[in-house]
């Protein structure tokens, strides 16, 4: 019997916007910057597409999009067919992508990069993008009062690769070489936007082994129970120039 993870269950239900703050985080971010038709961004886990075709929608610009999934990938391109979209989706591994060095304006990983060796992660985030480039990610944190049981609990549950904390965070990307790194906690966003959607999508696959229920109940235990270990923060790093 196959054993399933996390990730096969958000493949299997096909759910976006699991991130924390959804597409009101995203577009929060975005709009710090100067985005147009000359500007290129690489969606690195992209799960079911819904933030790249927002962003490509929301600010005309170029979009690229990967995932490591197959159901992902098959969805997202779904999603850019039926809505002409005009992104390329792949199936990658974000630890060796098949992308040029040096291609995109930013690169983003919407709670992504803790399923991931980080050190090859960061690396091939920095190769592929262009001097002067940005790194953007929304990921989970750990706090001080995190307990080794309560992390090794959210790492078998999660499949985890890491579970950092801030000073973690900013030494890694250090070490491979970004600069002008920050880690800002989530903002409160207004909720009146109805262009933008707030809550979770779900794009259901045919048919969902019983055992893939399992994991909504068991995700919704941990972000109750460990609430306040954990944390969530909007990482911002420079390539050099």
């Amino acid at each position: 019997m196959k054993k399933y993870t996390y990730l096969d269950f958000l493949a299997n239900f096909g759910v976006g916007g699991a991130h924390p703050g959804g597409l009101l985080l995203t577009k929060h971010i975005f709009d710090q910057y100067e985005i147009n038709e000359n500007t290129s961004v690489l969606d690195v886990g992209c799960g079911t597409g819904q933030t790249a075709a927002f962003l490509s929608l929301e600010y005309n610009c170029f979009v690229d999009a990967c995932d490591i999934n197959k159901i992902m990938v098959e969805k997202a391109a779904k999603r850019f067919d039926d809505f002409l979209i005009p992104i390329e989706v792949r199936e990658e591994n974000a630890e060796n992508l098949s992308y040029d060095e040096n291609m995109f304006h930013f690169v983003l990983y919407e709670s992504v990069l803790n399923f991931m060796n980080l050190e090859e992660g960061l690396k091939e985030a920095y190769r592929v993008l262009q001097p002067d480039g940005t790194l953007l990610a929304i990921e989970m944190l750990k706090k001080p009062e995190m307990t080794k049981s309560q992390g090794e609990d959210l790492s078998s549950f999660y499949n985890l690769k890491s579970l950092l904390s801030i000073e973690d965070w900013r030494k890694s990307l250090k070490e491979v070489g970004f600069t002008s790194i920050t880690l800002s906690p989530l903002p409160s966003l207004a909720t009146n936007n109805e262009d933008i959607e707030h809550g979770t999508e779900f794009i259901l696959s045919p048919h969902i082994e019983k055992e893939l229920y399992d994991f909504l109940d068991g995700h919704e235990k941990r972000i109750k129970d460990f609430e306040s270990v954990l944390d969530y923060r909007i990482i911002q790093a420079k390539k050099e120039k």
